[in-house]
């Protein structure tokens, strides 16, 4: 599938309350996604970029094969298309991340367009912010997949899981359990545990469609690993969005809200060290 993508990101102060916004057609020109995400206070670059990668999980997780990009911001384009150098720490690893991301396509390409060009991503940026939460198809909780890597060392580590899932060496659950195992509430997230030993505790965190759980500071160290549904995490103002396969690694102090997307039930397995 080819799509046609806009996308944009701002912050208002730079460093400042950001959003971004992504604008997706298919190749007959029908709008397919329409979104604008808030990212929390970051910098205008910064914003550029996570616009980028948000619309680069949302187009795999459309199926699509070959990306027309076009983005207003000359630095980030530049930068990603390698005529440009990474000199700031910040965006390394968010150019990192789109290198990866678009490595997976058949065929991608980023190209610059002057703002008036770009008004559908841009507009969808300024209502997110106005609105001071996600907008359109993104407050809708859509599923898109996630990249390997992402947070920083100091929040999680992210990657891509085999279907049986094991953690730390104990708590080993195959998916073709779990249709025995997994409760879900109505009414709330619902904590299973599976496992418990002297140094380890293992669970399943179960989220009902659009359910949140907010989760932290931890006392000790987590792994999350996602075995159904789709949805998205937040950590200390970064979004990442989930889907089954996906671990993460939160540090202890860490604060997390999980929230399951839109018609789809979350399960995750929690494996924590205890003290």
């Amino acid at each position: 599938m080819r799509l046609r993508i806009s996308t944009d990101g701002g912050s208002r102060g730079n460093p400042g309350p950001a959003a971004a916004g992504i604008f997706i057609c298919n190749e007959r020109g029908e709008p397919v996604y329409s979104g604008g995400f808030v990212l929390g206070k970051t910098t205008n670059n910064v914003a550029e970029y996570q616009g980028l990668i948000h619309a680069l999980q949302i187009a795999e997780g459309l199926g699509g094969k070959e990306l027309d990009i076009a983005c207003d911001s000359e630095l980030v384009v530049k930068q990603v298309n390698g005529q440009y150098r990474v000199k700031n720490a910040q965006l390394k690893p968010l150019q990192s991340q789109v290198t990866s991301l678009m490595s997976r396509f058949a065929k991608a390409v980023v190209r610059h367009v002057r703002r008036e060009q770009n008004t559908e991503a841009d507009a969808l940026v300024n209502e997110a912010l106005d609105a001071g939460q996600d907008v359109g198809d993104a407050a809708e909780g859509e599923a898109v997949s996630c990249p390997e890597g992402g947070a920083s060392g100091e929040v999680g580590l992210f990657g891509t899981a085999q279907p049986a899932t094991e953690a730390e060496g104990e708590g080993v659950l195959a998916a073709s359990l779990l249709p025995k195992v997994v409760r879900f509430d109505a009414s709330q997230p619902v904590r299973q545990v599976l496992h418990e030993s002297e140094g380890l505790l293992s669970e399943l965190l179960c989220l009902g469609t659009r359910q949140r759980y907010d989760w932290g500071p931890l006392s000790s160290q987590a792994t999350l690993t996602v075995l159904r549904g789709r949805g998205r995490v937040t950590i200390e103002e970064t979004r990442r969005m989930l889907q089954p396969g996906v671990w993460l690694h939160l540090a202890a102090g860490v604060e997390a809200s999980l929230k399951a997307a839109a018609e789809e039930e979350l399960v995750i397995l929690v494996t924590q060290t205890k003290r």
